[in-house]
């Protein structure tokens, strides 16, 4: 048997283990799940749970920070590979009852090796943000994607349908990103 062959035992979501000395905890208004997602190669998907996993969750900005260092850096992730930092009450999937009617903010950004580092510290700088709940929309945000495409990296703020403020969320994203690129709005929808 090689030591590669094994099996996950559980996608049970663990929390991330406290520093031994803090002088200061700064907690999050909400405990946060980090959620990843491997697609299936073949591009048949049937099931987008089936490629969804859960890595931890963390309630502090402390447990963040840890969380990041631990991982791949998102400008690293293969193409097709995304990144998930949503509320414990909902999941990153369009038929989630919390998602259904909610919206997408995103904005699309071509990929340029010079310019990679600083798109993942925006993405942080956002996950960051919206985990103290300092943008506009506040518990009815669910989360943020980190998307890498062929040639592009796709950062969402997935909203729920009580969320009455995706134009506020939309001009607060171009101001973050201050960005000659599109940011949109489109419909959460299971179809």
């Amino acid at each position: 048997m090689s030591l590669f062959d094994f099996e996950m035992q559980s996608e049970e979501i663990t929390a991330i283990p406290p520093a031994e000395e803090e002088d200061e905890i700064h907690n999050l208004s909400d405990t946060w799940v980090f959620w990843y997602l491997i697609p299936n190669r073949s591009g048949q998907v049937n099931d987008w749970n089936e490629y969804l996993h859960p890595l931890h969750s963390f309630s502090t900005a402390e447990d963040f920070i840890r969380l990041l260092n631990s991982i791949e850096h998102p400008k690293k992730l293969l193409r097709g590979c995304r990144y998930y930092v949503f509320r414990s009450n909902s999941k990153p999937l369009w038929e989630h009852p919390a998602a259904v009617g909610g919206h997408f903010v995103s904005v699309e950004i071509a990929k340029d090796p010079e310019r990679d580092s600083d798109i993942e510290r925006k993405w942080i700088e956002l996950v960051q943000s919206i985990s103290e709940d300092e943008y506009p929309g506040g518990q009815t945000i669910l989360g943020i994607e980190y998307n890498s495409r062929p040639t592009s990296w796709k950062i969402s703020i997935w909203t729920s349908a009580e969320c009455d403020c995706v134009d506020q969320i939309k001009t607060r994203v171009e101001t973050d990103f201050d960005l000659n690129y599109e940011v949109t709005i489109s419909e959460i929808s299971p179809d």
